[in-house]
């Protein structure tokens, strides 16, 4: 009995956190129970680009395949301002 009334006096277990998306075929959204209760926009600011490499066969494994460095970068989240950054 003791546990069932502990479990009654944490808001989280009465008013669980819960992420809704407007386009849910679009963007998807989660949330863990200490998320921070809110309304949060996304934008998106530029959509990614396929790449691909296409070359004829090599006689090894070890070969190189075309030249040049492939840079990934991942974006930052402030916080502060509630944004993400490229």
């Amino acid at each position: 009995m003791q546990t069932a009334a502990t479990k009654l006096t944490k808001l989280t277990n009465l008013y669980p956190q819960k992420a809704t998306s407007a386009e849910e075929a679009t963007v998807s959204a989660t949330a863990s129970a200490s998320a921070t209760a809110g309304t949060y926009n996304l934008e998106v600011s530029q959509l990614a680009k396929a790449q691909s490499v296409a070359a004829a066969a090599v006689p090894s494994a070890d070969d190189t395949i075309g030249t040049g460095t492939l840079t990934i970068t991942l974006g930052g989240y402030d916080s502060g301002t509630n944004t993400f950054t490229a």
